[in-house]
Order: structure tokens, then C-alpha cells, then sequence
């Protein structure tokens, strides 16, 4: 155990526990919040915590989703959402959110895109399934090198269907 300077006997790592125990209650009030769409107080909270831990991916994850969903900042999310991900570019969680954002955004590519990737680091994360049943990713076409509406394809693409809905 370390001594402070007041005397007391706290040590290092209890305060640091303190301070991620904080950080941690208030994303999950933000993230409440964001649910009751009180997105001004979320993005108040956020905006203090991004000056407390400018190099956190969680707080720059969850400050982006609130700019997206609250305010449609997509410019200001994507920047911050990629700071997240370069921060933990092992983390799904931040390619779901901006999959997310690429959704409200109207941009389905660069959605399935981030959906890909979260998928490449946990084929199960369940966020990004539910996103994807949601938006019901497409299969590729059955000859990839004909165009997706070439009848080969779509009949090809229906046969292929039928098969894999009856063996379900």
C-alpha cells in the first residue's frame, strides 16, 4: 500500500479502479440516456469525459453514436468512431457503431463493409447479427462475374434459396 499525500492510505491501483468504475457508470448513463433520446445530455456528459480521456475508445465509440443517432453529425461520427476503432482495432463493438452510423447515414456498402470487419474479429459478436438480420444482408451472386440481375443469376439464385430454406 502507498501512501498519498494527505496522509491517507489509498493506494494507486484503488483509485484507478475508482476512476474506470466511474467512467464505466457514466457510459452506461449515457447510454440510457441515449435510449430515452435525451441526446443533449448525453452529449453533454460526453463531451466533459472526452476531455478527461481523450484517448479512450469507449468514450469516442459512444460520443459518436450520440452525434449519429441524436444529431445526425455523420462527418463528426465517422471521425470519431475511427478514432475508436484505430484505438482497439481488435474490438467489434466499435465496427457495429459505425455500421450503425453508415445506416442512418444511408450508405448500405460501407454498412455491410464494417459489418465484415466486425465479423472478421467475432463471427458470433451479437450486435452485428442483429444488425445484419436486421438489415438482411444479401448473399453474392451465384456467378459473381455475371451482373447480380443476369437471368442466370437470378434464377440460379432462387434455386439456390429454395434449397437452403428446405434444409433449415
Amino acid at each position: 500500500m502507498t501512501m498519498d499525500s494527505s496522509g491517507g492510505g489509498t493506494t494507486t491501483r484503488q483509485n484507478r479502479d475508482s476512476k474506470i468504475w466511474d467512467k464505466k457508470a457514466v457510459i452506461r448513463a449515457v447510454q440510457a440516456w441515449v435510449r430515452e433520446r435525451q441526446f443533449h445530455q448525453a452529449r453533454a456528459i460526453l463531451e466533459d469525459l472526452r476531455k478527461r480521456y481523450p484517448e479512450d475508445a469507449e468514450v469516442l465509440g459512444e460520443y459518436a453514436w450520440v452525434m449519429a443517432r441524436g444529431f445526425r453529425a455523420f462527418e463528426e461520427a465517422e471521425h470519431y468512431i475511427g478514432q475508436a476503432i484505430r484505438l482497439e482495432v481488435y474490438n467489434p463493438r466499435w465496427y457495429t457503431i459505425a455500421a450503425r452510423i453508415y445506416d442512418l447515414k444511408g450508405d448500405r456498402q460501407m454498412m455491410i463493409h464494417m459489418l465484415n470487419k466486425a465479423f472478421e474479429w467475432d463471427p458470433n459478436y451479437p450486435a452485428a447479427r442483429m444488425l445484419q438480420a436486421k438489415v438482411g444482408v444479401r448473399r453474392p451472386p451465384v456467378f459473381p462475374f455475371l451482373p447480380r440481375k443476369h437471368i442466370l443469376n437470378r434464377l440460379l439464385g432462387k434455386i439456390r434459396h429454395a434449397l437452403l430454406t428446405r434444409s433449415r
